[in-house]
C-alpha cells in the first residue's frame, strides 16, 4: 500500500492547492544554471525545459467557457440600435424647432409710408359678396394697423361716401376714389368668390375663396404693384371638408373664411415673424 507521502515523491507528481496533477511526456534538457533568477526544480546547477505538457487534474476544475450570442438577440440588439437611431433624428428635429428660432417670412410687397387706402369690393358680382367685401375690407385695415404697415385712411369715411352717393361711386375710378378720401395710395381688393360646399347628408363643410390684390398709384393711377400684371395678385383660400360645430351659423362659416382671406392679403405687406407663423390659424380648420 502506497501511502499518501510516498505518493506525493512519485515522478511527475505536485500538489496545488488541494489538488495531484500528473505530468507526462516531459523532455529534460539540461545545462548549466543561467545567471538569471529562476525557480529551482531540479539540483542546484541544473533546469528544465517543459514541452508537450498535459496534465490531469481529479476533481475536474471549473473552466471559464466563452459563451455565444444567439443570432436572435444579435439581430434583435440591431434592430433596436436602428431604431433607436432614427427615433434620435426625430427627437433632435422637434428638439430643433422648438428650441431653435422659426426664420421670418419677408413681405411680398413693402408700401410707402404714406396714407393708404383699403378698398375691398366684388367687380362682378357686388350682391354676393358684398356683405363679405366690408367684412374683409376692416379685417385687413385693423391687421395692417396692428402691423404698422403704413398710415390707413379711416374706413368709415369710405363708408360714409359709398352710402351718401352710391351712383357716384360705382362710376368712379380706384385712383379718383383715393384721392377723394386723401389717400396716396390705395390697396384694392377684388373679390372673386367665396363659396361653401356641404358633403350630403352630414355637417361637414368646405369653403373656397378667391381674391386678386394690387397697389394703385393714387395721383397717377398706375399700378405700383404687382407690376408683371393688371389683373392683380391673386390669393386663394381652400379648406377640405371640416365638421361644423354646434350651433355655428352660416354666417358665423362666412365670416371666418372671410377673416382668413384677410389675414392672409395683409400678410402680404408685412414682414410675418417665425413665432407668430407658427401661432397662425389653420385655414383648414373653417367651420370647426
Amino acid at each position: 500500500m502506497i501511502t499518501e507521502e510516498a505518493r506525493s515523491q512519485e515522478p511527475g507528481a505536485r500538489r496545488v492547492s488541494g489538488f495531484k496533477f500528473r505530468v507526462s511526456g516531459l523532455r529534460f534538457a539540461a545545462h548549466p544554471k543561467p545567471e538569471t533568477r529562476s525557480r529551482k526544480l531540479l539540483p542546484s546547477g541544473f533546469k528544465f525545459r517543459v514541452s508537450s505538457f498535459r496534465a490531469a487534474c481529479h476533481p475536474k476544475p471549473q473552466i471559464r467557457t466563452r459563451k455565444l450570442i444567439p443570432t436572435f438577440f444579435i439581430f434583435h440588439f440591431s434592430f433596436f440600435i436602428l431604431t433607436l437611431s432614427l427615433s434620435g433624428c426625430q427627437i433632435l428635429g422637434i428638439f430643433a424647432s422648438k428650441v431653435l428660432p422659426v426664420p421670418d417670412i419677408p413681405a411680398t410687397y413693402t408700401p410707402v409710408k404714406d396714407f393708404m387706402l383699403v378698398l375691398v369690393e366684388s367687380y362682378n358680382n357686388p350682391a354676393a359678396v358684398g356683405l363679405a367685401s366690408d367684412y374683409i375690407d376692416r379685417q385687413i385695415v385693423a391687421d395692417l394697423v396692428d402691423h404698422r404697415a403704413a398710415p390707413i385712411v379711416n374706413p368709415d369715411i369710405l363708408a360714409e361716401m359709398r352710402r351718401r352717393e352710391p351712383a357716384k361711386f360705382e362710376k368712379m375710378e380706384i385712383s379718383a376714389i383715393g384721392r377723394e378720401v386723401g389717400a396716396h395710395q390705395v390697396l384694392y381688393v377684388d373679390v372673386r368668390e367665396i363659396t361653401f360646399e356641404q358633403a350630403l347628408g352630414t355637417q361637414m363643410i368646405k369653403a373656397h375663396a378667391e381674391a386678386r390684390v394690387k397697389v394703385v398709384d393714387a395721383a397717377t393711377g398706375h399700378t405700383l404693384w404687382p407690376i408683371e400684371t393688371n389683373g392683380g395678385y391673386p390669393v386663394t383660400l381652400d379648406s377640405p371638408f371640416a365638421n361644423v360645430a354646434k350651433g355655428t351659423t352660416e354666417m358665423d362659416i362666412r365670416n371666418q373664411v372671410s377673416r382668413a382671406l384677410a389675414n392672409q392679403i395683409a400678410r402680404l405687406f408685412y414682414p410675418v415673424s417665425g413665432e407668430e407663423e407658427s401661432h397662425q390659424q389653420d385655414p383648414s380648420q373653417v367651420g370647426t
